[in-house]
């Protein structure tokens, strides 16, 4: 399988399993794309940006994988939604949804390491904004 594909489906499925769906559907909310105009809200989105290849040097055999990758958040500024037993809605929603992946995906650094072999993660930025 390919690494990025790999990847995507390890923090997919990690985030589906940490954070649950804020208007309980009952189905996942978590995919590999943007949203198309129809699409149901919240949804989060998980995209690879690259996937670089390094071999270790000076006498260490093996290659280190680093991988780029974003995770957007989408929100319906109507619709409400619980995150950790607090209703938001709106911009509240996603910044709310934002710091529960952001908190997931950091906290869950032991894990993702026992589970997957996944060495570290680093936030590199954040950025917010409306999308409709």
């Amino acid at each position: 399988m390919d690494f990025s594909k790999w990847l995507y489906e390890v923090v997919r499925d990690y985030l589906r399993k940490k954070i649950p769906d804020p208007i309980n559907r009952g189905k996942h909310w978590i995919y590999p794309d943007h949203p198309r105009e129809d699409a149901t809200f919240p949804r989060i989105a998980i995209i690879i940006l690259g996937t670089h290849h390094d071999e270790y040097g000076l006498g260490f055999k093996g290659v280190r994988v680093r991988s780029t990758v974003m995770v957007c958040v989408f929100v319906n500024s109507r619709q409400p939604g619980l995150v950790d037993g607090a209703q938001y809605k709106g911009a509240a929603l996603r910044e709310a949804l934002v710091d529960k992946v952001i908190n997931v995906l950091l906290g869950g650094r032991a894990e993702l390491l026992q589970q997957y072999n996944i060495k570290d993660v680093r936030l590199i930025s954040t950025t917010s904004y409306p999308y409709d």
